[in-house]
Protein backbone atom coordinates (compact mmCIF):
# COMPACT_ATOMS: atom_id res chain seq x y z
CA UNK A 1 0.00 0.00 0.00
CA UNK A 2 1.38 3.44 -1.13
CA UNK A 3 2.52 5.79 1.97
CA UNK A 4 -0.26 8.86 2.61
CA UNK A 5 1.08 12.15 1.78
CA UNK A 6 -0.94 15.38 3.06
CA UNK A 7 0.51 18.87 2.29
CA UNK A 8 -1.15 22.07 3.05
CA UNK A 9 -1.88 25.82 1.90
CA UNK A 10 -3.18 28.50 4.01
CA UNK A 11 -4.59 30.96 1.23
CA UNK A 12 -4.46 34.93 1.46
CA UNK A 13 -7.80 36.66 2.36
CA UNK A 14 -9.92 37.48 -0.82
CA UNK A 15 -13.43 38.78 -0.41
CA UNK A 16 -16.26 36.17 0.29
CA UNK A 17 -18.12 35.05 -2.87
CA UNK A 18 -20.64 34.08 -0.43
CA UNK A 19 -21.35 36.96 2.13
CA UNK A 20 -19.72 39.91 -0.57
CA UNK A 21 -18.76 42.46 2.66
CA UNK A 22 -17.09 39.42 4.14
CA UNK A 23 -12.92 38.50 3.48
CA UNK A 24 -12.46 34.68 3.36
CA UNK A 25 -9.40 32.60 3.65
CA UNK A 26 -9.04 29.25 3.34
CA UNK A 27 -7.02 25.81 4.76
CA UNK A 28 -6.80 23.72 1.83
CA UNK A 29 -5.17 19.63 2.50
CA UNK A 30 -3.83 18.15 -0.72
CA UNK A 31 -3.36 14.24 0.25
CA UNK A 32 -1.64 12.12 -2.21
CA UNK A 33 -2.77 8.37 -1.87
CA UNK A 34 -5.36 8.99 0.78
CA UNK A 35 -8.06 6.49 1.67
CA UNK A 36 -11.82 6.90 3.37
CA UNK A 37 -10.35 7.28 7.07
CA UNK A 38 -8.45 9.93 6.59
CA UNK A 39 -11.60 11.77 4.80
CA UNK A 40 -13.79 10.36 7.40
CA UNK A 41 -11.72 12.13 9.91
CA UNK A 42 -11.82 15.38 7.63
CA UNK A 43 -15.50 15.42 7.37
CA UNK A 44 -16.02 15.09 10.51
CA UNK A 45 -14.27 18.65 11.00
CA UNK A 46 -15.88 20.08 8.41
CA UNK A 47 -13.54 19.94 5.19
CA UNK A 48 -14.26 19.12 1.85
CA UNK A 49 -13.59 18.10 -1.25
CA UNK A 50 -13.10 19.76 -4.43
CA UNK A 51 -11.06 17.62 -7.07
CA UNK A 52 -7.64 16.60 -5.66
CA UNK A 53 -8.00 19.06 -2.67
CA UNK A 54 -9.71 19.23 0.66
CA UNK A 55 -10.69 22.52 2.32
CA UNK A 56 -12.45 24.34 5.32
CA UNK A 57 -13.06 27.90 5.82
CA UNK A 58 -10.24 29.51 7.96
CA UNK A 59 -11.83 33.21 8.47
CA UNK A 60 -9.88 35.90 10.86
CA UNK A 61 -13.37 37.36 11.48
CA UNK A 62 -16.22 35.61 10.60
CA UNK A 63 -17.92 32.19 11.36
CA UNK A 64 -20.99 32.28 9.76
CA UNK A 65 -20.03 29.39 7.69
CA UNK A 66 -21.20 26.04 9.46
CA UNK A 67 -21.08 22.75 8.40
CA UNK A 68 -24.28 20.81 8.20
CA UNK A 69 -25.48 17.18 8.15
CA UNK A 70 -28.22 14.95 8.68
CA UNK A 71 -28.49 12.11 11.41
CA UNK A 72 -30.34 9.88 8.82
CA UNK A 73 -31.65 7.34 11.40
CA UNK A 74 -33.56 10.62 13.04
CA UNK A 75 -34.69 12.64 9.44
CA UNK A 76 -38.19 13.40 9.40
CA UNK A 77 -39.99 13.83 5.97
CA UNK A 78 -42.24 17.40 6.09
CA UNK A 79 -45.07 17.71 3.68
CA UNK A 80 -43.48 19.80 1.62
CA UNK A 81 -40.47 17.63 1.00
CA UNK A 82 -43.56 14.29 0.30
CA UNK A 83 -45.07 16.55 -2.23
CA UNK A 84 -41.53 17.46 -3.98
CA UNK A 85 -40.64 13.39 -3.85
CA UNK A 86 -44.18 12.87 -5.48
CA UNK A 87 -43.58 15.32 -8.19
CA UNK A 88 -40.47 13.76 -9.25
CA UNK A 89 -40.94 10.47 -10.01
CA UNK A 90 -41.03 10.50 -13.27
CA UNK A 91 -36.94 10.97 -12.93
CA UNK A 92 -34.64 8.49 -12.72
CA UNK A 93 -31.24 7.97 -11.31
CA UNK A 94 -28.17 6.19 -12.70
CA UNK A 95 -25.32 6.19 -10.10
CA UNK A 96 -22.35 6.11 -11.86
CA UNK A 97 -18.22 7.25 -11.21
CA UNK A 98 -17.99 10.61 -12.05
CA UNK A 99 -17.29 11.64 -15.84
CA UNK A 100 -17.30 14.07 -18.23
CA UNK A 101 -19.22 14.35 -21.40
CA UNK A 102 -20.39 17.01 -23.87
CA UNK A 103 -24.04 16.32 -21.96
CA UNK A 104 -22.39 17.14 -18.76
CA UNK A 105 -20.83 20.46 -19.87
CA UNK A 106 -23.95 21.75 -21.32
CA UNK A 107 -25.97 21.36 -18.42
CA UNK A 108 -22.81 22.73 -16.46
CA UNK A 109 -22.94 25.68 -18.23
CA UNK A 110 -26.47 25.91 -19.01
CA UNK A 111 -27.57 25.91 -14.86
CA UNK A 112 -24.52 28.77 -14.36
CA UNK A 113 -25.62 30.87 -16.60
CA UNK A 114 -29.37 30.80 -15.65
CA UNK A 115 -27.90 31.46 -11.69
CA UNK A 116 -26.01 34.37 -13.10
CA UNK A 117 -29.36 35.53 -14.57
CA UNK A 118 -31.73 34.82 -11.38
CA UNK A 119 -29.50 35.54 -8.52
CA UNK A 120 -26.18 37.44 -9.73
CA UNK A 121 -23.72 34.60 -9.76
CA UNK A 122 -20.59 35.44 -11.91
CA UNK A 123 -20.67 33.47 -14.96
CA UNK A 124 -17.54 31.90 -16.64
CA UNK A 125 -18.17 28.89 -18.87
CA UNK A 126 -16.47 25.61 -18.24
CA UNK A 127 -14.53 23.85 -20.67
CA UNK A 128 -14.18 19.63 -20.40
CA UNK A 129 -10.42 19.82 -19.30
CA UNK A 130 -11.77 22.46 -16.08
CA UNK A 131 -14.91 19.99 -15.39
CA UNK A 132 -12.23 17.16 -15.40
CA UNK A 133 -10.17 18.47 -12.96
CA UNK A 134 -13.02 20.10 -10.58
CA UNK A 135 -15.64 17.27 -10.46
CA UNK A 136 -13.40 14.12 -12.04
CA UNK A 137 -10.51 14.15 -11.34
CA UNK A 138 -9.58 13.16 -6.91
CA UNK A 139 -12.71 11.07 -6.56
CA UNK A 140 -10.06 8.06 -5.63
CA UNK A 141 -12.51 5.22 -4.67
CA UNK A 142 -14.63 7.40 -2.86
CA UNK A 143 -16.80 9.71 -5.66
CA UNK A 144 -19.78 9.14 -7.75
CA UNK A 145 -22.10 10.47 -9.77
CA UNK A 146 -25.89 10.73 -9.36
CA UNK A 147 -27.32 11.25 -13.07
CA UNK A 148 -31.24 12.35 -13.37
CA UNK A 149 -32.63 12.03 -16.64
CA UNK A 150 -36.17 12.88 -17.75
CA UNK A 151 -36.34 9.93 -20.35
CA UNK A 152 -33.45 10.06 -21.73
CA UNK A 153 -32.66 14.02 -21.28
CA UNK A 154 -30.01 14.46 -18.35
CA UNK A 155 -31.80 17.27 -16.18
CA UNK A 156 -29.54 17.12 -13.29
CA UNK A 157 -26.20 16.04 -12.29
CA UNK A 158 -25.17 15.43 -8.07
CA UNK A 159 -21.47 14.79 -7.42
CA UNK A 160 -21.24 12.65 -3.85
CA UNK A 161 -18.84 10.94 -1.90
CA UNK A 162 -18.66 7.96 0.39
CA UNK A 163 -16.64 7.26 3.32
CA UNK A 164 -17.46 4.73 6.28
CA UNK A 165 -20.20 5.98 7.99
CA UNK A 166 -21.83 8.92 5.87
CA UNK A 167 -22.50 10.27 2.10
CA UNK A 168 -21.11 14.24 1.59
CA UNK A 169 -23.05 15.98 -1.21
CA UNK A 170 -20.20 17.52 -3.09
CA UNK A 171 -22.37 19.78 -5.98
CA UNK A 172 -25.57 19.93 -7.96
CA UNK A 173 -26.57 21.03 -10.99
CA UNK A 174 -29.52 21.37 -12.98
CA UNK A 175 -31.50 22.16 -16.04
CA UNK A 176 -33.54 24.83 -14.68
CA UNK A 177 -36.34 23.93 -17.12
CA UNK A 178 -36.75 21.54 -13.88
CA UNK A 179 -36.72 23.99 -11.76
CA UNK A 180 -40.12 24.27 -10.19
CA UNK A 181 -40.00 20.67 -9.08
CA UNK A 182 -37.52 21.88 -6.28
CA UNK A 183 -34.79 19.63 -7.97
CA UNK A 184 -32.25 20.59 -4.85
CA UNK A 185 -34.29 19.13 -2.41
CA UNK A 186 -35.19 15.88 -4.47
CA UNK A 187 -31.67 15.41 -5.23
CA UNK A 188 -31.03 16.06 -1.05
CA UNK A 189 -34.29 13.49 -0.50
CA UNK A 190 -32.92 10.59 -3.11
CA UNK A 191 -28.89 11.18 -1.31
CA UNK A 192 -30.54 10.31 1.82
CA UNK A 193 -32.49 7.14 0.38
CA UNK A 194 -29.83 6.19 -0.76
CA UNK A 195 -27.58 7.14 2.39
CA UNK A 196 -30.40 4.78 4.31
CA UNK A 197 -29.94 1.92 1.78
CA UNK A 198 -25.82 1.79 2.79
CA UNK A 199 -26.58 1.96 6.76
CA UNK A 200 -25.00 5.67 6.72
CA UNK A 201 -25.27 7.08 9.84
CA UNK A 202 -24.99 10.90 8.21
CA UNK A 203 -25.30 12.64 4.44
CA UNK A 204 -23.18 15.77 5.35
CA UNK A 205 -24.35 18.84 3.17
CA UNK A 206 -21.55 21.04 2.93
CA UNK A 207 -21.70 24.97 4.53
CA UNK A 208 -24.86 26.52 5.31
CA UNK A 209 -25.12 29.78 5.94
CA UNK A 210 -28.39 31.38 7.94
CA UNK A 211 -28.37 34.97 5.34
CA UNK A 212 -27.37 33.21 2.07
CA UNK A 213 -30.47 32.40 0.05
CA UNK A 214 -29.08 29.59 -2.03
CA UNK A 215 -28.56 27.66 1.05
CA UNK A 216 -31.57 28.39 2.90
CA UNK A 217 -33.14 25.37 1.42
CA UNK A 218 -30.61 22.99 3.20
CA UNK A 219 -31.79 23.76 7.25
CA UNK A 220 -35.41 22.44 6.08
CA UNK A 221 -34.27 19.27 6.49
CA UNK A 222 -34.57 18.29 9.95
CA UNK A 223 -33.28 17.45 12.25
CA UNK A 224 -30.10 18.59 11.16
CA UNK A 225 -26.61 19.04 12.97
CA UNK A 226 -24.42 21.99 12.62
CA UNK A 227 -20.48 22.13 13.38
CA UNK A 228 -19.95 25.79 14.96
CA UNK A 229 -16.29 25.65 15.75
CA UNK A 230 -13.04 24.70 13.90
CA UNK A 231 -12.05 21.46 15.51
CA UNK A 232 -8.54 21.01 15.68
CA UNK A 233 -7.20 17.17 13.61
CA UNK A 234 -6.79 15.78 17.19
CA UNK A 235 -10.27 17.33 19.09
CA UNK A 236 -13.09 15.44 18.84
CA UNK A 237 -15.56 17.38 16.56
CA UNK A 238 -19.35 18.82 18.84
CA UNK A 239 -21.75 18.84 16.38
CA UNK A 240 -24.62 20.10 17.75
CA UNK A 241 -28.38 19.64 16.94
CA UNK A 242 -31.17 21.53 15.70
Amino acid sequence: MKKEIISELYSDPRQCSYLPEEQASFHYLFIENGNVHTYQHILERGYRRFGKMFFRHNCKDCEKCLSIRIPISDFKLSKSQRRVWNKNQDITVTITRPQVSNEHIDLYNHFHAYRAESRNWIFSPIDPDDYLNNFVEGHQKYGWEFQYRKGSVLVGVGLVDEVIDSLSSVYFYYSPAWGQNSPGTFSILKEIEIAKSKNKRYLHLGYWIEKNQSMKYKASFTPHELLKERTPFDHLPHWQIQ
